[in-house]
């Protein structure tokens, strides 16, 4: 039977096929060097093997013109067998899922970025749309595989910021099930620690959507984002960083009910102290996510009610922002809706009715009209009786009182105690230190005291408690030129007395955060770099606790004096990452804040060489002691751009390579995703090894 004498309704169907075929067959011979053939057909030569076309002879324009035909044309249908056959036949399905394996996927690894972004493109848009996603043969879930392991390795891997936000987005809900494989979810956590925001944005919301499908693998590293995503938030110095924080937060809540659901009145004491945060964009953010938490957690929200809607009440009022009042609207909207709290907002605060009529009058935004109606419709509607009875609020007093407690004076004890002279010179120099008007023997006081703790170290360790609320109390009203002195005998006690001084590291604490942001004495501040040091070390596991007091002051030094060519301003960033490699372990839970301070260091062409150095020895010491698998990324690639740049000295691509080195022994087999990369920065320039 001829090709064209078929009934009159396949001829409808079939007519354009032709056409389709020639264009699919160009595509295929531009990029895979010769006619489309079905998965399954016999070739008619089969002694020929395909040929890819060369890297030298090869149009790059047209294969990305080829690359984005296929992603944009519908080849449903094509290459069907035309026998004499009824319209069922006519409707079945064919994939060129096997196509995009062995012919379309191996250019996502392509020295041309264009290439890379149309083959991407177009991976994603065949496979979402092709039979075989949906299936569930050995053959179709291995197919699938195989081609979003090359996607992932480029989301995560490529040098090109624009391309691997392009692949993530590009991953359709279709993939799901294949995404939720352990190999997946672990590259897509990975790509969640990209340096690149949007990224993150992107990574977010897929692991949210996979939680539900394979909740065994993805819920404990997910929480362990949650609690990095609230760590960052509350001790973040960077309002940009507390803004992507706030923001992944509403996200992670919207995406992942069942996660966060049990962690609903944890976020919201971290939430509401930072929802009054001077900058607009971080308080707005921080509105947006509780009301998602409002959404998930429903009445268990309740219990921060009055602190809640005080902040809503006062966001209404405010008339600088309006992304703020919109916010605050839609976090009133939800909290009525979700957590059945209707009507009772008109009666505890009589003032929130009259405040939604007037901005109902005043708001020139139509949508921002919409939603105040939309809010007061779920608020319900207030009888006019209970309206018109004023009911007062008493407010109680709230009187702190101070009960200061009396010193404590030495046991009545013999010479033929080991305590009896220590007491007695304790006691005299004591009485020298709290007297002001003995102010110039202070100084002989600290050397006495010194002295005796080095001769008798923790044999007076005793005497603790009366010594250091004197010593500190010296320190805070001494001249100026004296408190670098008081500070380095501050250190070595701490490191005479070791583990002996945690009852009393909150007066210490107290005393470093007063002279760190009140002193502006780089000089000062190396010194207090080492006071910190001692702590650690002196501590131990247990200085985890008091971090994050001590972090959030270290993290601004890179803000103050990263820009600064002063040799003590340097000499301050030197000494703070060197105590980032001694906290070690310690940093596990803060590395998201610790690492863009360290890769900002070491990535700035125009800072001193010393100091790229130590960040990048920073990176290799801290490997040896924590796992940087989940952020892998948003350190490899930075130290690639190192490698890279031209302009970057032999000796300090050595410390690069070093780097590299100890976190490919780390990362083990997930490094592989990360080779090409490598490959393609080290090959590319000459690196010289000190050997």
């Amino acid at each position: 039977m001829s090709r064209w004498a078929i009934p009159s309704r396949a001829s409808k169907i079939l007519t354009p096929l032709p056409v389709t075929e020639r264009i699919l067959n160009l595509v295929s011979q531009i990029i895979a060097g010769e006619s489309f053939q079905q998965a399954g057909a016999p070739r008619k030569y089969q002694r020929r093997e395909p040929t890819h076309p060369s890297a030298e002879g090869r149009d790059e324009n047209q294969i990305v013109l080829a690359l984005e035909v296929l992603a944009s044309f519908n080849f449903k249908g094509v290459l069907q067998v035309h026998r004499a056959a009824g319209p069922a036949e006519v409707e079945d399905e064919h994939s060129l899922g096997e196509f995009i394996r062995d012919h379309v996927a191996r250019y996502v690894e392509d020295e041309n970025p264009d290439i890379r972004r149309a083959a991407a493109i177009s991976c994603c848009s065949v496979l979402a749309t092709d039979p075989v996603v949906g299936q569930t043969s050995n053959h179709a879930i291995r197919l699938v595989n195989e081609i979003l392991e090359r996607l992932l390795t480029l989301a995560i891997a490529d040098p090109d910021p624009t391309i691997r936000q392009l692949t993530i987005s590009h991953l359709d809900p279709k993939f799901d099930r294949h995404l939720a494989q352990a190999e997946c979810v672990r590259s897509l956590f990975i790509a969640l620690n990209d340096e690149v925001y949007a990224i993150r944005e992107v990574a977010i919301k897929i692991i949210g959507r996979l939680a539900a499908i394979n909740p065994a693998y993805v819920m404990p590293s997910l929480r362990k984002t949650l609690i990095q995503l609230l760590t960052e938030l509350e001790y973040s110095t960077s309002t940009r960083s507390k803004e992507e924080a706030s923001t992944l937060l509403g996200l992670l809540v919207g995406a992942s009910q069942r996660l966060t659901r049990p962690y609903v009145v944890p976020m919201l004491n971290v939430l509401l102290p930072k929802s009054r945060d001077a900058s607009p964009a971080v308080a707005c953010s921080i509105l947006a996510t509780l009301g998602e938490l409002a959404r998930v957690g429903g009445e268990d929200i309740l219990v921060q009610l009055d602190p809640l809607m005080t902040l809503v009440l006062d966001t209404l009022h405010d008339q600088a922002s309006t992304p703020k009042r919109e916010a605050a609207l839609r976090t009133l909207g939800q909290l009525s809706s979700h957590a059945g709290y209707v009507i009772d907002p008109y009666l505890d605060y009589p003032s929130l009715l009259g405040l939604l009529i007037g901005l109902l009058k005043t708001e020139p935004a139509q949508h921002t009209r919409r939603e105040i109606i939309r809010v007061m419709g779920s608020l319900g509607a207030l009888d006019p009786y209970r309206n018109s009875v004023v009911e007062g609020t008493s407010n109680d007093a709230y009187v702190e009182t101070f009960n200061p407690t009396d010193p404590t004076h030495p046991s009545n004890i013999g010479p033929q105690h080991d305590e009896y002279y220590p007491t007695i010179a304790f006691s005299a120099l004591l009485v020298v230190f709290n007297d002001p008007s003995l102010s110039e023997h202070h100084t002989a006081v600290v050397d006495a005291i010194m002295y005796i703790f080095r001769s008798l170290r923790l044999k007076v360790v005793s005497f603790l408690p009366q010594v250091l609320p004197a010593f500190l109390n010296v320190m805070r009203s001494c001249p100026v030129g004296l408190q670098e002195y008081y500070f380095q005998n501050l250190g070595q006690l701490i490191s005479m007395v070791k583990q002996h001084v945690r009852n009393h590291l909150g007066p210490i604490m107290t005393t470093i955060r007063d002279f760190w942001t009140t002193t502006p004495n780089p000089g000062l501040q190396v010194i207090i770099v080492d006071v910190i040091q001692s702590i650690a070390l002196a501590l131990d596991a247990e200085f985890k606790a008091y971090l994050p007091n001590l972090l959030p002051l270290m993290l601004q030094a890179f803000d103050q004096h990263l820009n600064f060519a002063e040799p003590r301003r340097q000499s301050t960033l030197i000494r703070v990452l060197h105590a980032f490699g001694i906290f070690g372990s310690s940093l596990e839970e803060y590395l998201h804040l610790v690492i863009p301070a360290i890769i900002r260091t070491f990535e700035q062409p125009d800072i001193p060489i010393v100091l790229r150095k130590q960040a990048m020895q920073t990176i290799t010491q801290l490997s040896h002691k924590i796992n940087f698998a989940d952020h892998a990324s948003g350190i490899i690639h930075p130290i690639a751009r190192v490698l890279a740049s031209s302009s970057a000295p032999p000796d300090l691509r050595q410390v690069a390579m070093d780097a590299l080195c100890a976190l490919m022994l780390q990362m083990g087999p997930d490094y592989i995703l990360f080779v090409g990369l490598v490959n393609r920065v080290s090959f590319g320039f000459e690196i010289v090894f000190g050997l």
